[in-house]
């Protein structure tokens, strides 16, 4: 998981008539929250979502804003919601985030695995006794999933282990915090055919580091990896970055074997 700073003009050129789908969606919460004032269960427009499916998809070069995993033609993916539109599951009496169900900022590009079978569904876990059920509250709430908009997970809360022994990248992720625990957790991220197409993903990217780095282009290229459109860029810049250090351990041995050779 990588943070992609929410922007709403990147996220608009995916609709041909932006200014028309926000006042249809608009007019969609108006008529969800007035449902849920009468004492109904809101009813929701499913077009506005899948409207918005190609702008969410640019925001996040086109992955899984969870798992990175990257989303084509054959494998259509999911508008996810961050705090869940109808329930929570962790509170069974909490209605869902029902006036947030067509907040941009609120919505995600997910592949299915991520977000349905074992992945996220209604699953909404807070530090709080219990989540919010009202706009002005959500400043004072302190969700425990990990979003994209907000938080950089490869820098503060997710790690990739290294095997050191066999000098590859494991394809596993691991937490020390509890909000990336629960992260990993509900958004499985660390399913069998996840871990072994990041393991893929990591071997590649130190084999094209090394590369670039004969040919003398590799800062070129380590820039580039943060915005391309290759799977897994979080787990594939942790790799590289291990090899870098297990190669500068090597350096820094070597080095002190040979200083106490020749002082002998």
């Amino acid at each position: 998981m990588m943070r992609r700073k929410y922007n709403e003009e990147v996220f608009a050129l995916g609709l041909p008539d932006y200014e028309g789908w926000r006042r249809r969606a608009a007019q969609a919460r108006e008529a969800a929250c007035a449902q849920v004032q009468r004492g109904a269960k809101p009813d929701f427009n499913s077009e506005i979502w899948r409207d918005v499916k190609a702008g969410l998809l640019e925001m996040f070069l086109g992955k899984c804003a969870y798992c990175e995993v990257r989303i084509t033609d054959g494998f259509w993916g999911d508008v996810e919601h961050y705090r869940p539109k109808r329930k929570v599951e962790e509170y069974k009496h909490h209605p869902g985030y029902y006036w947030l169900a067509y907040d941009t900022r609120n919505l995600l590009p997910s592949c299915q695995l991520c977000n349905q079978g074992k992945g996220k569904l209604n699953h909404f876990p807070v530090e709080d006794d219990l989540p919010k059920t009202a706009p002005l509250d959500l400043q004072s709430e302190r969700p425990l999933l990990l979003n994209p908009y907000d938080d950089s997970p490869f820098l503060t809360d997710f790690t990739f282990p290294f095997d050191s022994e066999t000098e590859e990248p494991t394809g596993f992720v691991e937490s020390e915090t509890l909000r990336g625990k629960t992260s990993i957790r509900v958004y499985n991220l660390n399913r069998d055919e996840l871990q072994n197409s990041r393991k893929d993903a990591q071997l590649n990217a130190i084999y094209k580091y090394r590369q670039k780095r004969q040919e003398g282009r590799h800062v070129e290229f380590l820039d580039s990896v943060p915005n391309d459109r290759a799977p897994f860029t979080a787990a594939r810049l942790a790799a590289i970055l291990a090899w870098m250090d297990l190669e500068a351990e090597k350096t820094a041995e070597a080095r002190r074997r040979l200083t106490a050779s020749v002082g002998k």
